[in-house]
């Protein structure tokens, strides 16, 4: 009789790897998927980057933004600094000169936070805005935003 132990399960030796990819089959199949998820994250962001610059180069964004962040009614009630962010954009862009769009702007300050609706449509190769309003949180206020011509040509449907 033999005095050896019977070997543990699994420790029995097998076949050794025939080629290369045998071999390194564990740590390249895991390291081939994180390059695909991350080519896919990164086309993502690339995209998202790009629609969202060409969305900050459109003007009734940086006209809504101005007008927010300098009214002094919006400087009063939320306190300053004033920080206006985009959140979402309905619609046309400026490209597209026969619909309107509508932007969704959060506006923070130290007071409190704001909700920014701006309705825009172009006429005549500038901007209205037939609504710009800030709904003031933990407030039942609105503000309107808009200039005294916006809210005259508002009230005369259709403006031109």
């Amino acid at each position: 009789m033999s005095t050896k132990p019977p070997p543990l399960p699994g420790s029995m030796p097998g076949k050794p790897p025939r080629n290369w990819l045998q071999r390194n089959l564990k740590w390249l199949l895991p390291l081939l998927m994180l390059g695909v998820v991350g080519t896919f994250a990164w086309l993502f962001w690339r995209g998202y980057h790009q629609v969202e610059g060409h969305m900050q180069q459109d003007s009734p964004y940086l006209e809504a933004i101005k007008r927010a962040s300098s009214s002094d009614e919006m400087k009063t009630v939320l306190g300053t600094p004033l920080q206006v962010t985009l959140v979402a954009v309905e619609g046309a862009i400026e490209g597209d000169a026969a619909q309107s769009g509508t932007y969704r702007f959060r506006a923070k300050g130290p007071k409190c936070d704001a909700r920014i609706v701006a309705e825009a449509r172009r006429v005549e190769k500038r901007w209205v805005y037939d609504r710009f309003a800030a709904d003031i949180e933990g407030w039942n206020v609105r503000l309107d935003l808009r200039t005294d011509e916006e809210k005259a040509c508002a009230a005369q449907l259709p403006c031109d």
